[in-house]
């Protein structure tokens, strides 16, 4: 039996206008009035999560969210943080001087709390603003920052081209064990430490409620959803998933984000309508 549902929200639960779409919200409501817990979990920072929240009647205590791709694990309310992982000045400085080989490819965003930090405002951060509903703040420096605990670190891509999953590959080797790295959509190249990711902390959080992991449901749609969606109880992806990630599915539904998809995994994974 599902007890908690932990869903992405971009490309999974809200559709390409960044809403929630009427299906989605429906089968949200049905499954908490069966008394299933839901939990946001995503990539974002946590100021950027409470749009969604709010409307799904989760900012209040009691409730959690999952930020920055699992390094932020928070209660909804107070907005009190549950459990944290963040990087040090040895891992940024490794990605920094990652970055400054790269320039020419990649503008890197730092995130510090509710800020995120970048050095040049691109015209393909201004389309990460507006995916994400985060505003990032311009810095003179990003090496002044290196003693700030960081959550995340991301590299955005400046085209729309092959050059980041080539970086991706080629640093595969190289990377110091406690750097975990990930694509979140095809021009961001994303960075937490190995104790965030979402899986991780979805794990906390079952064992904070006391849920098994049999009980949790996953949905996802990208690199940075895999691990839970493997791991759950039941892990499920909407139809436009990537293909990594469809092949760690126990279920792809054949409605997509914007068709409600994740509302077709939710009735799949709690047997509605199903004699």
């Amino acid at each position: 039996m599902i007890r908690l549902i932990c869903a992405d929200l971009d490309g999974t639960l809200l559709d390409d206008e960044k809403n929630i779409p009427e299906v989605n919200r429906k089968a949200i409501q049905r499954a908490r009035e069966e008394g299933v817990r839901i939990v946001l979990t995503s990539g974002r920072p946590p100021h950027s999560l409470r749009r969604y929240t709010k409307e799904l009647g989760l900012e209040r205590e009691g409730e959690y969210c999952i930020a920055t791709n699992g390094a932020l694990l928070l209660e909804c309310g107070s907005h009190r943080i549950i459990r944290e992982a963040t990087f040090g000045r040895a891992q940024l400085s490794f990605l920094l001087a990652i970055a400054r080989q790269h320039t020419d490819i990649l503008n890197p965003h730092m995130y510090y709390e509710e800020k995120v930090l970048v050095e040049r405002q691109t015209e393909a951060t201004k389309i990460y603003e507006r995916l994400s509903g985060c505003r990032t703040t311009l810095v003179p420096d990003l090496s002044e920052y290196l003693d700030i605990p960081m959550t995340k670190m991301v590299f955005c891509g400046l085209e729309a081209n092959d050059a980041l999953t080539i970086l991706q590959q080629s640093l595969e080797g190289i990377l110091p064990p406690e750097i975990s790295m990930f694509k979140s959509v095809d021009f961001l190249l994303e960075f937490v430490h190995r104790d965030a990711g979402k899986w991780n902390a979805v794990s906390a959080l079952a064992d904070h409620l006391g849920i098994q992991k049999d009980q949790i449901l996953c949905i996802g749609d990208n690199e940075n959803d895999m691990e839970m969606v493997r791991e759950a109880g039941f892990g499920g992806g909407p139809a436009n998933s990537c293909d990594s990630l469809k092949v760690c599915a126990d279920y792809v539904s054949i409605a997509d984000n914007n068709q409600g998809g994740a509302a077709e995994i939710i009735a799949k994974a709690l047997n509605w309508g199903l004699s």
